[in-house]
């Protein structure tokens, strides 16, 4: 586990700025848009204004209320973390992935309480690309997550409002002129209205020693406006926005003030972000699609930890994409594409630091030194690409692509290849084989002057798939994927005073199981099975141990049933590997006589010791009349077994074993009206 205001500033961006030629139009923007025209231009324009039929089978899983994003962690290979870290996909860690919206990045996807920036008004599909993707994507050695707005309908003035206990806000949609449009959205959280109805207005609760000061606060905003500029020309204006804030006084009573007494005072947390993007799609000619796409971000993550530990980080990202797609005949598509990416980051960090990585059991503040260091840096990321989709015969798809790529902070250039196979045979079997290299430019806290290595290398990365569908005639559709990855040049903490090296590496591979059942009989859904080791190696010392956040295996089903016209209901169950600990052995006296009197914990093997295995079980019923207005309940952790941690006692000589309550039975009743 890193520091906590390493990951809350989401990694501290500095990406990007504008680039002078290039192409983008996203994948999903370019085949059904041409394809789609010669059938009727209605369907074409359809496409992009609703969402798409995967997710809206992902809609349909229970809990997630109506989160399509929240759906995530039903799928094979994928594991979300808590406080709104992002998922964990197959052995990479959250901040290994891209997150991008309509292809451009975003400050963050999920709130602090674990739900997206995004409801189901406004995504037309997101795309979970778990491994060896192609030429069009960067800066990933995990996954990548790409998100698409769906564009404004040209229709009367309309919207809908959802009310839930978890948030609330609305949607406005309609035509500004016959070739104008937009939809604009807001919600906010409810939690700091119910939250002290729940807790019944405690101020302090004696068990744990927290006094909430701010319940968590979440809010967020997005627009969209849509212009047919004629018939080869189309305009398009994003904004989304998000804020989080959450404040806590933690006692000397507290749990943690044991384990890491620098916590004890106040724990404070605001992050938000704003961004602004455009972009400009033409026709040129009858087979090439040019889309160029601008976009502004701003970043900002202030934190308070204890009595005197600060971290303040701002970033400014300036990017600008441009794609050229050309049908050069009826079989093959060549895409070329370029980014050009500018970063400002400004951080004010004064806390008690100690070099922390994924490789380490312990990043308390109490076991660091007193570390002071404000300034900026700059970067600034270039990369061409170009991808050949080429349709060999009726059977057969070769996909492959090469990317070229520089930046000028650890001045390193890449040159990735990328392919993908895809064989269809005559019992309509799919085969697929992929490779693909990939890098990620390191965490920015890990490059600071005084807190970081300015010489740190990118993170590299080599992606390996095979796998095979098999849809039936009855409905029902049995896949499985095999997957292995090597990873080089990952980010180790030393205590040589280079506080970090590019001296480790990993290994992740597994196998993922899907069998899927479309609508039949009113029942649907699928079950999925994931498989999976993720190991890293501590070069300096030799040592190979299991990466932190190993799943071995992860189970989910869920399953919908149609009751009648208007009722329908469903469960998810989960079953997943406990996660890896590190035990601790005892107790030394801290050196700091600031904390005397309390115990540093000495750690075993790091990450030996694996905690049992969780089950839950989620459940939602769900009442729609027409489509005007929805009720529905989602009950989280209807069955909740198998979650525990260890409590030890002041000198680190005992522990004992205690269930981990978590937040319990969740019920959350939601309302949407559309009008």
């Amino acid at each position: 586990m890193s520091h906590p205001w390493k990951r809350s500033s989401v990694s501290f961006v500095l990406l990007l700025s504008p680039l002078v030629f290039a192409d983008t139009q996203s994948e999903d923007n370019q085949e059904p848009e041409e394809r789609e025209e010669e059938v009727v231009q209605v369907e074409g324009k359809a496409y992009f204004t609703e969402m798409d039929e995967d997710t809206e089978r992902l809609m349909q899983v229970p809990g997630i209320g109506n989160d399509p994003l929240a759906a995530l962690d039903a799928l094979p290979g994928v594991s979300l973390q808590s406080f709104g870290e992002g998922p964990a996909v197959r052995g990479s860690a959250p901040e290994d992935n891209q997150y991008l919206v309509n292809g451009m990045p975003v400050g963050y996807l999920f709130h602090f309480m674990g739900y997206s920036i995004f409801d189901e008004e406004s995504i037309r599909s997101f795309d979970l690309k778990t491994g060896a993707f192609e030429a069009d994507k960067g800066q990933s050695v995990g996954a990548i997550l790409d998100v698409e707005l769906r564009e404004p309908r040209n229709q009367e003035l309309g919207g809908a409002i959802n009310l839930s206990f978890l948030n609330a806000g609305g949607i406005i949609e309609g035509a500004i002129t016959e070739n104008q449009s937009f939809y604009a959205s807001y919600r906010k959280s409810t939690l700091t209205f119910f939250g002290p109805i729940i807790t019944g207005n405690q101020e302090e609760d004696p068990e744990n020693g927290l006094i909430v000061d701010k319940f968590p606060d979440s809010q967020d905003y997005y627009g969209v406006y849509h212009w047919d500029i004629n018939d080869n020309n189309a305009l398009d204006i994003r904004a989304i926005g998000a804020r989080d804030e959450l404040g806590f006084e933690i006692t000397d009573k507290a749990d943690a003030v044991n384990d890491d007494p620098a916590l004890e005072g106040n724990l404070g947390l605001l992050l938000h972000f704003d961004s602004l993007a455009a972009d400009w799609t033409s026709r040129l000619g009858s087979n090439g699609t040019l889309k160029t796409t601008a976009s502004y971000l701003t970043l900002t993550a202030d934190q308070t930890v204890g009595s005197d530990n600060t971290v303040e980080v701002t970033t400014e990202d300036v990017n600008l994409k441009s794609e050229y797609s050309l049908f050069a005949s009826d079989s093959h598509l060549l895409v070329f594409g370029a980014e050009q990416r500018y970063s400002n980051g400004y951080y004010d960090i004064d806390l008690l630091y100690q070099p922390c990585s994924r490789f380490d059991p312990d990043c308390s503040l109490s076991g660091g030194i007193r570390t002071q260091a404000k300034g900026n840096e700059q970067a600034r990321f270039d990369a061409i690409y170009v991808k050949d989709e080429w349709a060999i015969n009726n059977a057969a798809t070769l996909i492959s692509g090469l990317r070229a790529s520089v930046d000028d902070f650890t001045e390193e250039s890449h040159l990735e290849p990328r392919l993908k196979l895809e064989y269809r045979n005559s019992y309509d079997t799919l085969f697929t084989a992929a490779y693909g290299k990939h890098h990620k430019f390191p965490e920015w806290g890990d490059l600071i002057e005084d807190l970081g290595n300015p010489d740190l290398k990118n993170i590299k990365s080599t992606h390996y798939v095979l796998g095979v569908e098999q849809e039936t005639f009855t409905g029902w559709t049995f896949s499985a994927e095999t997957y292995y990855k090597e990873m080089d040049d990952l980010v180790i903490s030393v205590d040589d005073g280079r506080n970090y090296t590019n001296d480790a590496s990993g290994e992740a591979y597994g196998l993922e199981l899907l069998i899927e059942r479309a609508s039949f009989n009113r029942l649907s859904g699928w079950l999925s099975i994931g498989m999976a080791r993720s190991k890293r190696t501590d070069e300096i010392n030799d040592v190979t141990s299991d990466f932190s956040l190993d799943k071995p295996l992860m189970i989910n089903l869920v399953a919908n049933y149609q009751l009648s016209e208007r009722w329908s209901t469903g469960i998810k169950a989960q079953y997943e590997s406990g996660d890896l600990i590190t035990p601790i052995t005892g107790g030394e006296p801290y050196d700091n006589p600031q904390f005397a009197g309390f115990y540093e914990p000495q750690y075993g093997e790091p990450f030996s010791e694996r905690l049992p295995a969780t089950y839950t079980v989620d459940y939602r019923i769900e009442y729609s009349n027409n489509r005007n207005y929805t009720f529905y309940l989602d009950v989280l952790n209807l069955v909740d077994v198998g979650a525990v941690t260890y409590d030890y006692n002041e000198d680190y000589s005992e522990r004992k074993k205690v269930e981990d309550e978590g937040l319990g039975l969740l019920p959350i009743l939601g309302f949407e009206w559309e009008f």
